[in-house]
């Protein structure tokens, strides 16, 4: 039963994280979902992964095995992705790099606590947090970059906010 209630209150969260000021596209609220699930599959197969490889390899061995796995994977979407010049023109390309250097420090994180503790359940608790984090810091550094492109209002950020929250909750449940 508390699966199926925390499935429910992520539900809400995702919806809540959704909110947007203007109207959106059929079609890109599907891409989206997709992209997420497909996410979330491969986030689970790597927690798998990386439980029964991980503490027997070393993180030291399984992170560059991963590494080059997600890099060889991720040329199936480059058709997809803004070009260096578009990502230049708009400014893009410094808080894309850091955002990269960032989401390198934190696959090397969880991979050497997954590595070396072997529990993802708890591991995945914390993790959730991004989700929080990710909102506190867009909300924080939407007004300090690309003052030209619309911004989400407050009313909106509120409402990620409140869905990152039930998100977290939700995992709390779940695992509890």
């Amino acid at each position: 039963m508390r699966v199926w209630i925390a499935a429910a209150i992520t539900v809400a969260g995702i919806a809540f994280v959704q909110t947007r000021d203007a109207s959106v596209h059929h079609s890109k609220i599907v891409v989206s979902v997709s992209f997420a699930l497909l996410a979330a599959c491969s986030m689970t197969l790597f927690d798998l992964l990386i439980q029964r490889w991980a503490p027997d390899w070393g993180a030291g061995y399984f992170l560059p095995i991963a590494i080059a796995c997600a890099a060889f994977f991720s040329l199936v979407f480059l058709p997809w992705a803004d070009r260096p010049a578009d990502l230049q023109r708009m400014g893009a390309i410094q808080p894309l790099a850091v955002g990269v250097f960032l989401l390198a420090v934190q696959a090397i994180g969880m991979t050497l606590t997954l590595g070396v503790f072997g529990d993802a359940t708890r591991v995945n608790i914390v993790y959730s947090l991004r989700g929080l984090w990710g909102v506190l810091l867009t909300w924080i550094l939407v007004h300090q970059f690309n003052a030209s492109e619309p911004r989400p209002s407050d009313r909106t950020m509120v409402m990620r906010l409140i869905g990152a929250v039930l998100i977290g909750v939700s995992v709390l449940i779940s695992v509890t």
